[in-house]
């Protein structure tokens, strides 16, 4: 045998003067006829790939023949192949590597089929396709894949065109306008990396895929039109890692036929969803003109990425349809403008970081379909002031950290486990802690200055952390509570807590209703009423009651002034808990020309 095989692949030669291969081998192993000087002709009438470097540097080679089963063809497989003339892929192939053909100075035409979906990097650098090129584009088949020169002019693909080769207009600074055809499906993988003054109105209507960081760096770009408002293309299926990387758009709609949104997506695209009204100067002049930014994710989406909208700080409302069953970490990070959120019923877990200090967001709505909220989930966000934890079973630590505007909080029965500074420096009162709750980690309430702890146990569990309570606030323990643990049925007065505790005791929460009085039944009988604060004057043994009312039927009381002479109790094993979040991305690129 004058080659070598592994399962049906050939992997290697053995003899170093052939010239002529004809096999019925499954696929090409990488290099396996690497810089072999004396091959000229290869005819694969089965194979399905042509693996990376598989005939790099076969100076002799002129001809190749594969099949309709060839499907890829890999990285620098015929790199260096100068005298390379006669190509014959098949109908079926799919995706050409990076350098595939880069060097190939003699080859000229080569026939591709309608069912390629991605070209590599300078797959067909040094060839001569480029002395075809039309308006600096150079084409093979319906595909643009690189440029003449560092291209400062628009550009208007040709008719037919199917493709963007990746790195098509890599580092066209001064690009202009891009004109797609319909026909286009494929924008590849950094197409437009670093065209910082492209403008696109619109998108091909049959788009497929936006590869990764097809628009990475394009810092002044246009999308959408005077407006900056966009929709994406019904039947687009995926948005790549980094695509839109700090773009500026400010309109967008995305379609439900896209599964993937992918990582870093959006990541600091400063404009999106800016709403602000018309400048004029004196001379009634527009000095900056109206706009009414949105981000529409349409029912269909699957997967919204790791800081897919990281940073995206004039973003105001976001709903995340019911088809998102992927929410990545640090999705929605530092939206500093979202104010309205709604979270879809097919995520069972908000990630790390997810909503960290999106501080402007007014309320909060968890879904019955969330069962873990992981750390610093919510840190930051100082403007909520309610929460509903709905069937959460477990809250990651710093989650609600700094949440200062918290102050009604509704714990399940579901929920097991609060980690540590969990709702640390929240501005809580009077929270109902079940026996469902079998862990609760230290801090966890630590910095609220006017909560009070109702507890359904009798005692501190055995795995509640000792300095759970280190602000050391009122607790008040043996509460009876409705079937649900939703709220306080009555408790008997006993020893409570801390009852001399700053700003005195508050009353139990019910969702929808204020605690105005307690009825109390005395050891002999006799019956008073006091008013939630006045509890602990009441004798022991006394059974007492809340009286419930319509909280839409009760005036707000003034706010108790906050006495700031508090001692600190900050614990001394603080760390700093800010999260690094920048992240390099910058794609590796062996050669910045096209």
């Amino acid at each position: 045998e004058d080659y070598i095989l592994a399962d049906n692949w050939v992997v290697g030669c053995k003899k170093k003067d052939v010239q002529e291969i004809y096999l019925t081998v499954d696929g090409v192993g990488a290099a396996a006829f690497a810089n072999l000087k004396t091959l000229m002709s290869v005819r694969l009438p089965n194979a399905k790939a042509v693996g990376d470097q598989a005939f790099f540097g076969c100076g002799a080679f002129w001809e190749f023949v594969g099949s309709d089963n060839l499907r890829v063809v890999g990285i620098q497989a015929f790199n260096g192949c100068g005298k390379l003339t006669d190509v014959t892929l098949g109908k079926n192939v799919e995706k050409i590597g990076d350098y595939a053909f880069y060097g190939c100075t003699s080859l000229q035409s080569l026939a591709l089929p309608e069912t390629v979906k991605s070209i590599g990097m300078q797959a067909f650098h040094k060839t001569l396709f480029a002395a075809r090129a039309e308006d600096d584009v150079i084409y093979v088949g319906k595909w643009a894949v690189g440029c003449t020169n560092t291209m400062t002019s628009d550009v208007v693909l040709k008719e037919g065109t199917i493709g963007i080769a990746d790195y098509t207009f890599y580092n066209c600074l001064f690009i202009g306008n891009v004109t797609f055809r319909d026909t286009v499906k494929y924008i590849g993988y950094g197409a437009f990396y670093n065209c910082m003054t492209l403008a696109v109105e619109a998108f091909p209507a049959n788009l497929k895929d936006i590869g990764d960081y097809a628009f990475f760096g394009c810092m002044y770009a246009q999308f959408g039109g005077d407006d900056f408002c966009i929709d994406l293309p019904e039947g687009l299926e995926s948005i790549g890692t980094g695509a839109f990387y700090q773009s500026q758009v400010v309109g967008l709609t995305i379609p439900g036929t896209v599964k993937t949104i992918g990582d870093y997506a959006f990541y600091e695209c400063q404009t999106l969803g800016l709403i602000s009204e018309e400048i004029v100067d004196g001379e009634g002049n527009v000095v900056s003109p109206a706009t009414n930014g949105f981000l529409t994710l349409e029912e269909g989406i699957e997967k919204i990425g790791s800081y897919a909208f990281f940073g995206c700080i004039s973003l105001q409302g976001v709903a995340i349809p019911n088809s998102v069953t992927s929410l990545g970490d640090r999705a929605f990070y530092k939206c500093e403008g979202l104010k309205t959120l709604t979270i879809g019923s097919g995520i069972d877990t908000i990630k790390e970081y997810t909503f960290y200090n999106c501080l402007s967001l007014e309320s909060l709505q968890i879904p019955a379909s969330i069962q873990s909220i992981g750390r610093y989930a919510f840190r930051g966000c100082a403007s909520i002031t309610e929460l509903d934890l709905a069937q959460v079973q477990h809250v990651g630590e710093f989650a609600f950290f700094n949440c200062s505007s918290l102050t009604d909080l509704t714990i399940p029965a579901t929920l097991k486990h609060i980690d540590r500074y969990a709702f640390r420096n929240c501005d809580l009162r009077g929270t109902v802690l079940p026996t469902t709750l079998e862990t609760l980690g230290i801090h966890a309430f630590y910095g609220n200055k006017k909560a009070t702890f109702y507890c359904e146990a009798e005692t501190i569990p055995a795995y509640w952390n000792e300095r759970w309570n280190s602000s050391y606030r009122p607790v008040i323990w043996g509460c009876t509570l409705t079937e649900d643990d939703a709220y306080v049925q009555s408790f008997t007065k006993g020893e409570i807590v801390n009852p001399e505790a700053l700003n005195g005791i508050a009353a139990p929460q019910r969702d929808g209703y204020v605690c105005v009085e307690w009825n109390v039944t005395l050891p002999d009988g006799t019956t008073q009423t006091v008013k939630p604060e006045d509890i602990v004057t009441i004798a022991d043994g006394a059974v007492c009651t809340p009286v419930w009312m319509d909280e839409s039927l009760v005036e707000d009381p003034e706010e108790t002034p906050d006495v700031s002479t508090e001692p600190s109790i900050e614990p001394s094993t603080e760390v700093s808990v800010e999260p690094s979040t920048e992240a390099t991305i910058e794609p590796s690129v062996a050669e910045t020309t096209n």
